[in-house]
């Protein structure tokens, strides 16, 4: 058997036929990694995860999926938030390659993405449970935001460093 964190990751756009199994992967991950009670709450009432995921993301290129050996294992939603800044406001991992580089991966093809769209930061309002793979990643906790459905949820944001080809636009 191969070591998973050996498996080459790669990433494409998600399509909205990949919807059924990225809410499996939501699912999973979440009754997994997130606190109490929101894993009663998704455990109770699936629909939830359904609910979240706009048809629009897929039609707008928002998604990004990342598969290994053709079997999708994780995605993330990108949106913008204003005029340099675009907001990660998902990034779930198939429980079975937690550890493996797959969320990495996702935050750098995001992260590249931003940076094309000319934006100079990402911010993520990240689940509390993941902060340290947060920081890993480059990530630095910007303040507390109390939400609708949560209170004091990290708010935390990446620079991103203009790239060479952005720098030789702006001199131009």
């Amino acid at each position: 058997m191969k070591d998973r964190a050996c498996i080459q990751t790669l990433i494409r756009s998600g399509v909205i036929e990949d919807l059924p199994l990225l809410v499996d992967i939501q699912r999973r991950a979440s009754l997994k990694g997130y606190p109490e009670p929101m894993r009663t709450l998704l455990g109770s009432r699936p629909e939830l995860i359904y609910g979240s995921f706009r048809p629009q993301w897929f039609a707008d290129d928002h998604v990004q999926v990342a598969t290994r050996e053709q079997r999708i294992v994780g995605f993330a939603v990108l949106e913008r938030s204003g005029g340099d800044e675009g907001e990660m406001t998902a990034l779930f991992v198939d429980p079975d390659c937690w550890r493996t580089g797959v969320g990495k991966a996702l935050v750098d093809t995001l992260v590249a993405l931003v940076s094309r769209r000319g934006g100079r930061r990402m911010v993520v309002m990240a689940n509390p449970l993941a902060l340290d793979f947060y920081a890993a990643a480059g990530f630095i906790l910007e303040r507390y935001v109390d939400m609708t459905n949560a209170t004091a949820v990290p708010r935390s944001v990446l620079e991103i460093p203009l790239s060479s080809n952005a720098q030789l636009e702006a001199k131009s």
